[in-house]
């Protein structure tokens, strides 16, 4: 129970899943190299700390027929985020809606213990991208790009997987791109992004099973509209789920000790150190009173890379 929306649902079956989970972030990286926050002050005016994501996330998925299961996932998203210099230290927070994603999951291959999927899902742009706060030098003015809650604008997110299974267990995988269609009101596009998922699971009995999953994630950063570029480093082109700034140094302008053709790559914040994810899941099978299982998890994140 503990993998969902990665394969089909059994016959009859209607599943709800809740997950929570928490990212925390701190310090800033030159490319892989820990970038010190006053050297980044020689660039901007301001330099972000650490940063913290809530997400809720509901999930709904309905078996229509053997080769047919619909997925839906939604939830809610807080952020927090301590910013400052050598003279302030202040914070920003927003919590909004996430954007809605519908996926369709077809069965197209299933031989014996083999199954292989095919994918096709829209993200629609529920999630706020005009949230404002207020800095020290000014009052209500947009919040960086990472303090956004969602992409606004319409994605495709197709996905093609496979599993093979027995009585005892199975094993599978994905991969899935998500696609931004278009600019958004604030005249950027979000970036494109892959995802390649490993999993497994095991069942001990009718009602205590063990899964585990490895994923991989590329990331491109966000296409235009940036902001004000020397206020932070968060108002360049991102990455969704972090900041990765882009700058080119003005002619002359000093590059915090590093070569000009190392300032002319980009500041990353650092992300998902320390703080686990927990997902609680919650699988419903109609008129069968022992469908209801507790799927329970704690996912720890390995490493990033950044494409």
């Amino acid at each position: 129970m503990g993998i969902t929306g990665e394969r089909a649902l059994p016959r009859a079956t209607l599943q709800l899943n809740y997950r929570f989970s928490r990212m925390g972030a701190q310090g800033l990286k030159f490319g892989p190299d820990p970038f010190p926050e006053l050297d980044a002050l020689d660039l901007y005016t301001y330099v972000p700390l650490d940063k913290t994501v809530d997400v809720h996330t509901v999930g709904l998925g309905f078996w229509v027929t053997d080769e047919l299961t619909l997925v839906a996932s939604g939830g809610w998203i807080s952020k927090s985020r301590t910013a400052a210099n050598e003279d302030v230290f202040f914070m920003n927070e927003t919590s909004w809606v996430s954007d809605l994603e519908v996926d369709a999951l077809w069965q197209v291959y299933g031989l014996g213990a083999w199954r292989a999927y095919v994918q096709l899902g829209v993200i629609a742009l529920l999630g706020s991208v005009e949230e404002r706060g207020d800095f020290p030098d000014a009052s209500n003015v947009q919040l960086p790009y990472d303090m956004q809650i969602g992409t606004g604008s319409w994605s495709l997110v197709p996905a093609i997987g496979g599993q093979v299974m027995n009585e005892g267990g199975s094993v599978g995988g994905l991969i899935r791109g998500i696609f931004p269609l278009m600019h958004n009101d604030r005249d950027y596009r979000a970036g494109v992004k892959a995802d390649l998922r490993l999993w497994g699971a095991y069942r001990f009995s009718d009602f205590v099973s063990v899964s585990g999953e490895v994923r991989a994630t590329a990331t491109r950063g966000d296409q235009g509209g940036a902001l004000e570029t020397l206020r932070d480093p968060g108002d360049l082109g991102l990455e969704a789920g972090g900041p990765t700034a882009r700058r080119q140094p003005a002619h002359g302008q000093r590059t915090a000790g590093r070569p000009p053709d190392r300032a002319r790559g980009r500041v990353d914040r650092a992300r998902g150190r320390g703080q686990p994810h927990h997902r609680l899941g919650l699988g419903l099978h109609p008129g069968v009173a022992e469908g209801l299982r507790a799927a329970p998890s704690l996912t720890y994140p390995i490493s990033r890379t950044s494409a």
